[in-house]
């Protein structure tokens, strides 16, 4: 079963298990000025009362990227750049799974 994640009224998500995942754009999501991908200050701390251990984004172009909250918590550069509170994690922390490759959940 899954349960659907929203920031304000946007479908942003969804959660299976202890995991979320995130479809994205990456033309429109990736953050390039720190290298990486973010997630909404209020997700990730929902996420962390829900139990969620990990976050997957799956980019527009096959790659699957994951890492574990925690690591988003440890690592994750604050930003508010007129989208909301965010916590921005570079690539450098995120396990990086390419195009064709499968991820086990």
């Amino acid at each position: 079963m899954t349960k659907p994640i929203r920031w304000g009224k946007k479908l942003v998500g969804t959660v299976a298990g202890n995991t979320y995942i995130s479809r994205r754009s990456r033309q429109a999501h990736y953050y390039r000025k720190y290298g990486g991908y973010g997630v909404q200050l209020s997700i990730l701390e929902q996420l962390s009362k829900d139990g969620v251990d990990f976050i997957v984004v799956e980019e527009d172009t096959g790659a699957v990227y994951r890492t574990s909250v925690n690591t988003m918590w440890r690592h994750g550069i604050p930003v508010n750049d007129g989208y909301g509170d965010q916590l921005i994690l570079p690539d450098k922390y995120w396990e990086i799974i390419p195009q064709g490759q499968m991820l086990l959940l």
